[in-house]
């Protein structure tokens, strides 16, 4: 048996129980994720304006846009959260079953940022 087989069948198992992390855990971790950005804002400002040489604005913009993206997530959260009925097709017979299935929010700190806010 392969070394790896017995952790990635734990997780294979764990992923197929639908379990995720509670709404506070993930508030919590949103909650943390803008503190970090706001005590650090002119450090990570900084380094941007070293790194890529743009216009203050542009550094400026993606720390806020970076802050105001968790407090955005933090409202929808409890409706991305909620299951959702999805058809899950099973390699194994070529069925498809429903299957409730929260989403998942994933934070991005990208440039691609800007593009997403300005539509909102």
């Amino acid at each position: 048996m392969n070394q790896f087989q017995k952790v990635f069948d734990a997780q294979q198992a764990y992923f197929a129980s639908g379990v995720t992390r509670s709404y506070a855990w993930r508030v919590e971790q949103l909650d943390r994720m803008g503190r970090m950005i706001k005590e650090n804002e002119a450090a990570l400002q900084k380094a941007m304006a070293h790194d890529f040489k743009t216009a203050s604005q542009e550094y400026i913009f993606e720390t806020e846009a970076s802050f105001l993206e968790t407090e955005y997530q933090k409202s929808q959260l409890q409706g991305w959260m909620a299951p959702q009925e999805t058809a899950r097709y099973c390699f194994c017979s070529g069925l498809r079953s429903p299957r409730s299935r929260p989403a998942t929010p994933v934070f991005s700190s990208s440039p691609s940022n800007s593009a997403r806010l300005q539509r909102g």
